[in-house]
């Protein structure tokens, strides 16, 4: 119950925000900034910086992106690690419980099933019969 009404609420709140946005569209159509150029504080500091030596070796955009993606391998490569760790200490789990778990075991548990509804029975017989 609890679940429908959030959901209700939700379905409302999204319809709510898209007939607001619905509504807005034209105004924020007409409504274009202009934006500077020249006086941003970015290209400020990027005209200053173009001419430093050091800042010219990073600024390639290949280099740049050789150093995020060699980063992002070996990151990659350590979670590989990392999961291939986690997958041998459990399948080293699965195979202690199994040395653990006979075969036989729902043998012997349909046995003992088997063996207390005989009982049971054995018990139903005796106080249904008078003496």
């Amino acid at each position: 119950m609890a679940e429908i009404i959030a959901l209700i609420i939700f379905l409302l709140s999204i319809s709510g925000i898209a007939i607001f946005v619905y509504r807005k569209i034209p105004i924020l159509t007409e409504y274009v900034p202009e934006l500077p150029r020249g006086n941003g504080l970015v290209i400020n500091i990027k005209e200053k910086l173009k001419d430093k030596v050091a800042f010219k070796a990073v600024n390639s955009g290949e280099a740049i992106l050789l150093k995020t993606l060699s980063k992002s391998r070996v990151l990659v490569l350590k979670a590989e690690h990392k999961i291939g760790c986690w997958l041998s200490t459990l399948r080293q789990k699965s195979i202690e419980k199994e040395k653990v778990f006979k075969e036989n075991y729902w043998e012997k548990i349909n046995a003992k099933k088997r063996g207390k509804k005989a009982k049971i029975k054995k018990e139903e017989d005796e106080i249904v019969t008078p003496p």
